[in-house]
């Protein structure tokens, strides 16, 4: 019969045998481009998280206080004009979050991929020296 191995308890050595800075150094300096750019995906990935739980908040805090305001309406009348203003004030803010997310999203992948878009680019040193 196998013997049964706990893997939730078992320990996996993650130790690095080499040092770090050895290991940049046997990459040519590519290694520090692109852990810059993952570093800004990450940053880039939480700041638009953000951004979108702070919307959903709002429209949140937005929707309760309209069934409440809905519930004051006197007649059929107010009501609907209040669903009609609500719905294309809803719409708005919608629209305007998603122009926000555009425009921080292409803001952010120019900027996310900058450190490995120069570090590709020739080096004026290497272009000398030919």
């Amino acid at each position: 019969m196998a013997k049964e191995t706990n893997t939730a308890t078992k320990k996996h050595d993650m130790s690095i045998s080499m040092p770090f800075v050895d290991m940049t150094r046997l990459n040519g300096g590519m290694f520090e481009p692109w852990a810059q750019t993952g570093q800004a995906l990450m940053e880039t990935a939480f700041a638009l998280n953000q951004q979108m739980m702070r919307f959903a908040g709002e429209r949140l805090q937005a929707d309760m206080e309209a069934f409440q305001a809905l519930s004051q309406c006197a007649n059929w009348q107010d009501m609907t004009g209040f669903q009609a203003d609500f719905a294309r004030s809803a719409v708005e803010a919608y629209q305007a979050q998603f122009f926000k997310l555009m425009e921080r999203s292409a803001e952010a992948g120019t900027a996310t991929w900058k450190p490995v878009y120069d570090s590709a680019k020739p080096s004026s040193k290497g272009a000398a020296q030919e």
